[in-house]
């Protein structure tokens, strides 16, 4: 679900000619100011851009907040549609609400009187523990969801307020793939804790159960509820997944009266358990190259048994319809951080081969199997 590449302007005089002004709000003076890229569709004459924080409150016990605040940090004068630069304010609160270094922010556009939404998780700050998740994550050209009419915002926004609305739904998602010799004490473990890179749609609607149109994209980071794994013994052969969970929410602005809040229901992922399990019939393909040894690219030998060999990243697994939001279909995007960690283990009396169709060290897939590698 990664958004469509548009054109991004990079040089302050390519911003002054878009007319770009910022005001600031009222709250908080910023630590620093976050430039991210927006594309606002095709309305006609200039514009306001309402910045907002999104503050998760109220977790279920599965970690899903049961209400969200939605806080104004700022506003961005555009001077026309299309391609533009958006100021995104980096306050003490916004640090605050930060998971993993990462914060939620929703983004009213208006021309007129027609607004359209967008939402993503931004990396405001480097966070111990998940530097990867933090400082590595590329920031994707935010996308708005169709305009509709909806009043003339004279107003600066109003916190607004989202509750949940029904019972979270459970999805299971590919994570990725582990793949094991068929030789007596040979081990794979997968361990899967709270920093996760998942990105999936928000999907927005006026309707309960239909026209969701897409709205940005949401990453999952330390919102990750605990953390587990598994062990897997000779000829394990399996995709893994986890579990996601999908909420709706409800805004309640109609009874505080500010049109300003948007689409009336959205749907994202808040969060999702840290562990993991096999399930589905699907095998992983086998090493192109027949064998572990004649595979040219990322081969790690384990000797007989003490060996062993640890991969703590790679490259991200994308996989389409990922899953359905009542009648929007999106796809998503998962990858490993440094707390996802697969550790093979040669117990065995043979020496098996580790090898993949990348770099060892990022190798999007891995292979220890004996009747490819021995």
């Amino acid at each position: 679900m990664r958004l469509t590449g548009i054109l991004i302007i990079t040089s302050s005089a390519a911003a002054a000619i878009l007319g770009i002004t910022t005001v600031a709000s009222q709250a908080s003076p910023p630590v620093k100011t976050m430039t991210v890229t927006a594309d606002l569709g095709s309305r006609t004459g200039p514009g306001k851009v309402f910045v907002e924080l999104e503050i998760a409150k109220d977790p279920s016990k599965l970690g899903v907040p049961q209400r969200l605040v939605d806080v104004p940090l700022t506003t961005d004068n555009v001077a026309a549609a299309g391609t533009q630069k958006l100021s995104v304010p980096i306050t003490a609160a916004v640090l605050r609400s930060a998971s993993s270094g990462m914060a939620t922010f929703e983004f009213f556009a208006w021309f007129g009187d027609w607004e359209a939404t967008s939402m993503a998780s931004l990396p405001v700050a480097p966070a111990k523990g998940n530097v990867a998740a933090a400082i590595k994550t590329v920031i994707a050209p935010l996308t708005f969801s169709p305009y509709q009419k909806n009043g003339t915002p004279d107003f600066a926004p109003p916190p607004c307020t989202w509750i949940a609305n029904g019972a979270v739904a459970e999805r299971s998602n590919l994570i990725g793939q582990m793949q094991d010799s068929k030789a007596k004490g040979s081990e794979v473990d997968w361990d899967y804790s709270t920093a996760a890179d998942s990105t999936f749609g928000v999907a927005v609607s006026g309707n309960l159960a239909k026209h969701y149109s897409v709205s940005g994209s949401f990453t999952i980071t330390n919102s990750l509820g605990g953390a587990g794994g598994f062990g897997a013994g000779p000829g394990f052969d399996r995709y893994v997944y986890g579990h996601f969970y999908r909420q709706r929410y409800l805004s309640n602005s109609d009874l505080q009266g500010h049109p300003i809040c948007g689409h009336r229901y959205k749907a994202y992922y808040p969060t999702a358990v840290g562990d993991s399990y096999p399930q589905g019939k699907k095998k992983p393909a086998l090493d192109p190259y027949g064998r572990c040894k004649r595979d040219p690219y990322g081969l790690a030998e384990m000797a007989p048994k003490t060996g062993h060999w640890d991969a703590d990243r790679g490259h991200a697994t994308t996989y389409s319809s990922a899953a359905t939001i009542y009648d929007v279909t999106v796809s998503g995007q998962t990858g490993y951080t440094s707390d996802i960690t697969i550790t093979y283990h040669n117990h065995s009396k043979l020496t098996e081969y580790v090898c993949g169709n990348g770099p060892l060290a990022g190798a999007p897939k891995l292979w220890s199997n004996d009747n490819e590698g021995r």
